[in-house]
């Protein structure tokens, strides 16, 4: 009823065959339709995101709820989601019952205050659970609602405060560098996940496969495609906190990530020594930088 999963209630093959379908029109559409892929590489049915995005706001009878909203602009409580993990979906209902109970108000743009969004990641290595509350403003109430979640779930191990003054629907908003500011309010500030072997540290913001089964598979055949291409500099676009980047400097010796979130080159910068891997990372809009490295990897070495 969220809107979220419009194929749910179809098996998973025909979703597989929905899914090509919408692909191969857009496709044909601009004269690609032989690009199509012929089969989709699927995981876990239920139970395999392992981050979850809700939006505070108020029912139709103007009661505080956490939830998504759906196509016709209702905020829908989803405790229940079939493809949320077991743990997010527990927290879903506890975050929802603690902030009524501590009088939380939803975001109100007029006053600049109030609760936004909440972001939280689980990790499929440890189990771990990282909350991240976003607000229009501080205030000692996102500690006492921290605390709360924590000494609630034995899963969630830390929580972080982003404030947003920005008008629209975003979740996060950048400061002058490009980075995502955070605030630890209780535990970690951040989250570590386990893909291929290597170990990913990942903070509030930064994005990651939502599905570890699909990075790690993802993960997988870009590292077998990139060695028919021995020799040859290793670039990761668009990178994050460096999924890719660190397993192509493992295989090949070095890689270039390029990454237009500040913070998440920092988080790729410490994976990259985390795995010991020898890697690049630069921190620029990829549509202006890419001429600038394709003249300067043109002779195949290092820079």
């Amino acid at each position: 009823i969220c809107g979220g999963c419009p194929l749910m209630h179809v098996r998973v093959s025909g979703q597989g065959a929905a899914k090509l379908g919408l692909l191969r029109t857009r496709l044909e559409a601009e004269g690609l339709g032989d690009l199509c892929p012929g089969e989709l590489h699927t995981g876990e049915s239920v139970g395999y995101r392992h981050v979850i995005k809700l939006v505070a706001g108020k029912s139709d009878i103007g009661r505080f709820r956490l939830g998504m909203r759906n196509r016709d602009g209702l905020l829908v409580p989803i405790p229940s989601c079939l493809v949320a993990t077991p743990a997010l979906r527990r927290l879903m209902g506890r975050l929802a019952h603690h902030c009524k109970e501590l009088n939380v108000f939803a975001y109100e743009e007029a006053r600049g205050t109030g609760l936004r969004h909440v972001v939280a990641r689980q990790s499929q290595a440890s189990g771990r659970v990282h909350v991240t509350l976003v607000a229009g403003k501080n205030g000692a109430i996102w500690r006492e609602l921290a605390e709360a979640v924590l000494s609630s779930s034995d899963e969630v191990v830390g929580v972080a405060l982003h404030i947003n003054q920005e008008p629209g629907n975003a979740i996060f908003s950048r400061d002058e560098k490009g980075a995502i500011r955070v605030k630890g309010v209780g535990g970690p500030m951040m989250l570590e996940e386990r893909v291929g072997g290597f170990r990913y540290r990942i903070g509030s913001g930064d994005f990651f496969q939502n599905n570890p089964w699909v990075a790690e598979s993802l993960q997988t055949r870009a590292i077998e495609i990139s060695r028919s291409f021995k020799g040859r500099p290793m670039v990761d676009l668009y990178c994050g906190v460096g999924l890719f980047t660190v397993a192509l400097a493992k295989e090949h010796g070095w890689a270039l990530g390029v990454e237009g979130l500040a913070s998440a080159v920092l988080r790729a910068k410490e994976n990259a020594r985390l795995n010991r891997v020898l890697a690049r990372f630069i921190h620029a809009d990829v549509a202006e930088i890419a001429p600038q490295i394709r003249r300067k990897i043109g002779d195949n070495a290092p820079f």
